[in-house]
């Protein structure tokens, strides 16, 4: 009886180590799965949208261009001026067609020329700065013989080659053409035009502030 108690006793120690040991190989196996990560996406795209501006201080001089006001002429005939002293007159070449490039600053002097033209549009020798209050005032004299009826006065903007204003006057008189609205920040120059290709005039000028 002892004999048969002792094998049942080994009998069932045999199967706890069995289980035992089929326990732990489970665990082994299930710790040797590889399990999913999780993945971290490192490569960031920035996006920018449509209509982004990279250089904003080129976008604000355009924006600041367009708000530009426009500019406006009066034009009122005087009495003809007198003869100014050759000492104080700034000659236009016939062929003086170039820009100015040259300041000129009037709130010191006033600038003074004369000119002749008969083929092409003549320009002051100098750019000007309109007073505080946006204006410029150009006197002008013009002197031709018939068939000769108009001269023709422009007013431009230093930083554009295009015409802001035209101006058809009589000749053989003298008118005050005053420049209103003008930009205080930027600069301007005139320029003087014939009726048609020899049908050309004299001019006497004061540009003024």
């Amino acid at each position: 009886m002892a004999k048969k108690k002792t094998f049942m006793f080994f009998s069932v120690l045999a199967l706890m180590f069995t289980l035992a040991a089929s326990a732990s190989a489970s665990d082994s196996a299930s710790s040797s799965v590889e399990r999913p990560q999780a993945s971290v996406q490192t490569n960031v795209v920035t996006v920018k949208p449509q209509g982004f501006i990279d250089n904003i201080n080129q976008e604000t001089t355009k924006l600041q261009a367009a708000n530009d006001p426009a500019p406006t002429v009066t034009i009122e005939e005087i009495k003809p001026q007198q003869k100014l002293n050759a000492y104080h007159l700034d000659d236009i070449s016939v062929y003086g067609t170039s820009r100015p490039s040259d300041f000129w600053n009037l709130a010191s002097r006033n600038y003074s020329g004369s000119y002749w033209t008969n083929n092409s549009v003549l320009f002051t020798n100098y750019y000007f700065s309109p007073n505080k209050d946006g204006k410029l005032y150009l006197d002008i004299t013009t002197t031709a013989n018939a068939p000769v009826k108009y001269a023709y006065v422009y007013l431009y903007s230093k930083d554009s080659s295009s015409i802001l204003l035209t101006n058809q006057l009589d000749v053989n008189k003298s008118y005050r053409i005053t420049y209103s609205n003008l930009n205080v920040d930027k600069f301007y120059y005139m320029g003087f035009d014939c009726q048609s290709l020899g049908n050309g005039h004299d001019g006497e000028f004061t540009v003024s502030q």
